[in-house]
């Protein structure tokens, strides 16, 4: 994770090490149903390395009943698997 200047937090793609999903950007923009979708897979591969298998299912869940624009953002997932580091 980082955060970029203008962005905000970003994650990396391990596999590709591209910088993915700007917190700022998706909350500032109108998405389509396909970039909600790729919001989704990235909350999901970010939790997938901080939660328990119960709490993935618990965020795929939540995930899929609440409007996006509610989601977590990537800060407050880390810390709400993450409080203390």
């Amino acid at each position: 994770m980082r955060i970029h200047e203008e962005d905000g937090f970003q994650c990396q793609d391990p596999a590709i090490g591209q910088w993915i999903e700007s917190d700022a950007s998706f909350y500032n923009k109108k998405y389509d149903e396909g970039k909600y979708r790729e919001r989704q897979q990235s909350l999901l591969a970010l939790a997938e390395v901080l939660c328990t298998a119960q709490e993935l299912a618990d965020l795929r869940a939540e995930l899929e009943v609440v409007d996006p624009q509610a989601w977590p953002n990537i800060k407050d997932l880390y810390g709400r698997y993450r409080p203390h580091g």
